[in-house]
């Protein structure tokens, strides 16, 4: 009886796919029923293929009649958005052979900046639907819902919603090397990896630049950014007050600015937001900007130490210094750290993480302020 539920289910899912424009059939038929009845090896190859068809017949198109392809909507984590979403536009604009103002973007917190480079195009889920919106987003990869209930954001791409690449491209085309990192030579033609330039933050949004000045006053020349919360790599309560003891001792020394907010949008709790030797100016900033301050905060500092998880890999791409902390056990996203020691050769960015249940925090934090 449940082999006949879940087929039935994923029968109207692939029929939705299609129906709402999302999926060619193939695609829709593949994702929703062949994976299901595959072994895991077959599946994961099956995933890449997939994609990687589908991602043909959106170039024969734009090649046929040219428009402007919008990727999106990302609601994701920062780190899968920095690691693989990005990195995957760049290598579909080089392989598409489109320029900036052929590609846009949606994603939502302000974060125009981080595809200056390679979208003119961008539009924030924020100024649609409000973080309501993005919390219904983040729920679902495959939006056949979205797409009737949103007009908005359909009528923003009108013309060209047969050139709309969806993060579900992204997810079966990365299948296989999330499941065997060590197959990163197949990702090296699925993702193109550029820094974020702190010249393209500033020129975001009028929004975020008002904002931004408005904080930037209160800052001093040269500081710190620290971003310390719980998550599958830190979460020993030993640990983490030992770090935060650390900071506290250290914000007396040198300036220090925290990144965490007092209204948060999901389950990492901040453990710098009530130590009184950190500022705290993200206190007070809308959520539609949220990413974007954060990104400047970055990138006007002179280092960054923090958790090591998917925020981390902020200031890896804007090339600022740091210091990633974790307290034992197996990372449970391996492919993250294979991708992310990657980037930071390729962009040769000073990235280091550090075990602090093998390491005295003291000392690691030292050693980091020591550097030339």
């Amino acid at each position: 009886m449940n082999n006949v539920i879940w087929l039935l289910k994923a029968l109207c899912r692939a029929l939705g796919e299609v129906l709402t424009g999302w999926s060619n059939p193939w695609f829709a038929f593949e994702r929703f029923l062949g994976q299901r009845l595959l072994s895991e090896e077959q599946a994961l190859e099956l995933a890449s293929k997939t994609a990687l068809r589908e991602l043909r017949i959106i170039d024969t198109r734009v090649r046929r009649n040219p428009k402007c392809v919008w990727f999106g909507p990302f609601t994701g984590e920062v780190g899968y958005e920095l690691l693989y979403w990005r990195g995957f536009i760049g290598a579909c604009q080089e392989q598409l052979g489109l320029g900036p103002d052929e590609i846009g973007v949606i994603s939502r917190g302000g974060v125009n900046g981080w595809y200056s480079k390679l979208a003119s195009n961008y539009l924030d889920l924020y100024s649609i639907g409000g973080a309501s919106l993005v919390g219904e987003l983040q729920t679902d990869l495959y939006p056949i819902a979205f797409d009737r209930r949103h007009k908005s954001l359909v009528a923003v791409a009108k013309g060209s919603r047969r050139y709309w690449i969806h993060p579900r491209h992204l997810h079966q085309a990365i299948a296989e090397f999330k499941a065997r990192p060590e197959r990163l030579e197949k990702m090296q033609t699925v993702v193109s990896h550029l820094p974020i330039s702190k010249d393209h933050l500033l020129n975001a949004s009028p929004e975020l630049l008002l904002a931004w000045q408005s904080i930037a006053k209160s800052l001093p020349r040269q500081y710190l950014t620290v971003k310390v919360y719980t998550g599958s790599n830190l979460n020993n309560p030993r640990h983490l007050n030992h770090i935060t003891e650390t900071l506290q001792t250290l914000g007396t020394q040198i300036p220090l600015v925290g990144l965490g907010r007092t209204v948060t949008t999901d389950s990492h709790a901040d453990w710098t937001a009530d130590l009184k030797s950190v500022a705290q100016p993200m206190q007070y900033v809308d959520p539609s900007i949220n990413l974007g301050i954060q990104s400047l905060l970055i990138a006007h500092s002179t280092g960054f130490i923090g958790t090591y998880g998917g925020f981390s890999y902020l200031p890896l791409y804007l090339q600022v210094p740091t210091l990633a902390l974790k307290d034992g056990g197996t990372f449970q996203k391996p492919a993250h750290e294979v991708m992310e020691k990657y980037v930071a050769k390729q962009l040769a960015s000073d990235y280091e993480v550090i075990d602090i249940s093998q390491t005295s925090v003291d000392q690691a934090i030292s050693a980091f302020l020591g550097r030339p």
